[in-house]
């Protein structure tokens, strides 16, 4: 096993220390910066302010321009006066964690948790001095974020009846979500409107901005807690809704404890939010699929007219490369030899390109050998994908074996279901050219020659 990197500092005083910047832990009542902290590489920025009635917000910003606007923070109880006003800061602390580990299986088999945690004590003035903790994690590819209640006096037993937390998007965007609060919710199709369209939303929740930035919202390490659901409640603001009980309020808890984290995911594209081990970072993922390998995740095959139709055998095959399965659905009693070969556990994992509801392709690499895999899959529309090689080991030639939907595989007709299988020699400096039918694919194995 790789030996494992571990590397902390610490910077906190009593005065309470933001990358160089002190402080004061005196009664803050002016709409200010408390606190701030930067992801490793510079890319993410977190902020957490007080308004001048104590109400707490954070916003996040990436290289400079916000991402999330001011969003408040805090709780409802049903057993005592809101935690939602009155703060101000008793304690900072900013530490840099940094290490890698080997998983036992999974997408990829070294993960790197490379974040800037910032925590910050806070009290109420006028509420008998009651204690909260606000903990960040600040990484490169996104922002987490959870309450910790420590034990105390003044609140011995929490009632919960509602979560305050937000969720500003700051530029116009569109959203894919599933509604939640329904008994099939999560066996419904994803929309796809208008972040300002949104209803009751399940978690995860997507949007891509009209600049492009791509931003995933979820909860994780979920445990003795609701799940989050997400509620706009006006413009493009989102509110946490937690998943109600059968009675009482939505958490009842005595002495300390952390609540889940709530997961931002902040990419250029949609591979970089695919590609993001935040939410697998954050330890305990909270991560159910919404549906299992019965679920496209590029849209159900669908022609311009919105008809649908089967999705064509070479994307069958595909799918068992671009959605991730350790335990994959034995559907087929004869399985094609392309299924019986692949593996289930991953040394590396790509996405050289792909598009929300689109298309996506997915390379992976075998971790008991030298053999790769990729799979590309499309929507109800024909595509050309250009796909380097780059991820080959290079000066190594490769037996490629692709399988291809049949030409023409239209949406009718036999040809439709028509399946190409072709060998030949590549190598990482070579590029194959993808054709895909409307809701087609492709399937290729890569095997040193």
């Amino acid at each position: 096993m790789q030996a494992q990197a571990n590397k902390h500092r610490w910077m906190s005083t009593a005065g309470c220390v933001a990358f160089g910047t002190v402080v004061s832990t005196a009664n803050v009542w002016a709409d200010e910066t408390l606190a701030t902290a930067s992801s490793p590489g510079k890319i993410l920025d977190v902020a957490l302010q007080v308004a001048d009635d104590g109400r707490l917000t954070y916003q996040v910003g990436r290289h400079g321009k916000a991402v999330i606007a001011p969003s408040r923070l805090g709780f409802l109880l049903a057993n005592g006066d809101p935690l939602d006003a009155g703060f101000t800061i008793a304690r900072q602390q900013v530490t840099i964690h940094d290490d890698t580990r080997e998983q036992p299986g999974g997408e990829r088999r070294f993960v790197r948790d490379h974040y800037t945690q910032l925590r910050v004590d806070v009290r109420q003035k006028d509420a008998a001095g009651r204690r909260l903790s606000i903990v960040f994690r600040v990484y490169d590819d996104g922002v987490a974020f959870r309450y910790e209640f420590v034990r105390q006096a003044r609140m011995k037993a929490l009632h919960l009846s509602e979560e305050l937390t937000q969720f500003v998007v700051a530029e116009p965007a569109v959203a894919w979500w599933q509604p939640a609060g329904e008994v099939p919710a999560l066996e419904y199709p994803v929309r796809k409107t208008a972040l300002g369209e949104v209803g009751m939303a399940n978690t995860p929740l997507t949007v891509r901005t009209d600049h492009g930035t791509h931003i995933a919202f979820h909860d994780a390490a979920q445990a003795d807690y609701p799940s989050l659901w997400l509620r706009r409640v006006e413009g493009q603001k989102l509110r946490a809704h937690l998943a109600p009980p059968a009675s009482g309020p939505a958490v009842v808890r005595k002495g300390a404890f952390n609540t889940p984290w709530r997961a931002i995911q902040i990419a250029d594209d949609a591979p970089g939010l695919y590609l993001s081990d935040l939410v697998l970072n954050l330890g305990e993922a909270s991560q159910p699929a919404a549906r299992g390998m019965e679920f496209q995740p590029c849209g159900e095959p669908q022609g311009a007219d919105g008809h649908r139709f089967d999705p064509t055998p070479a994307r069958r095959l595909a799918n068992a490369v671009v959605v991730y399965a350790p335990a994959p659905m034995p559907a087929d009693p004869h399985p094609h030899a392309f299924s019986k070969a692949m593996p289930t556990d991953w040394a590396e994992t790509r996405m050289p390109h792909g598009a929300i509801g689109a298309y996506a392709t997915v390379a992976r690499k075998d971790r008991a050998s030298q053999d790769w895999y990729v799979g590309a899959i499309t929507d109800g529309f024909a595509r050309v994908l250009p796909l380097p090689l780059g991820f080959l080991d290079a000066g190594k030639t490769y037996l490629a074996e692709i399988h291809r939907d049949g030409e023409p595989a239209d949406t009718g007709g036999d040809a439709r279901f028509g399946l190409v299988t072709e060998r030949r020699k590549v190598s990482a400096a070579d590029q194959l050219t993808l054709k895909l039918a409307p809701g087609g694919g492709q399937a290729i194995r890569f095997t040193p020659a």
